[in-house]
């Protein structure tokens, strides 16, 4: 018989890279975990978001958060944009 595990997967911010070590904010203390840039996803920088995997007492990095890099490249305007949109829709007709 196997037993199935299954692990939480966790979004985490990288805080700033120093000398090649990227500082990730962990828990909800934001405790600031240290990784070396090398084993880092290609594109993560200040502000990205990790998907990151708890396993024995350790973390390890999955992939940067596509659908929120997309969102960081679009501009003020375009996101206020779309939510003005979807709060008209949301509403509905005003009688």
């Amino acid at each position: 018989m196997s037993t199935m595990t299954s692990t939480r997967k966790l979004r985490r911010i990288v805080e700033s890279i120093n000398n090649e070590i990227a500082v990730v904010l962990v828990g909800e203390a934001r405790e600031p975990w240290n990784f070396p840039m090398q084993i880092m996803p290609k594109g993560a920088g200040p502000d990205s978001v990790l998907i990151l995997e708890p396993r024995d007492g350790s973390l390890d990095i999955i992939e940067l958060d596509l659908a929120t890099e997309m969102l960081k490249r679009r501009t003020f305007e375009d996101r206020l944009r779309r939510a003005r949109f979807r709060t008209l829709h949301k509403a509905g007709p005003v009688n």
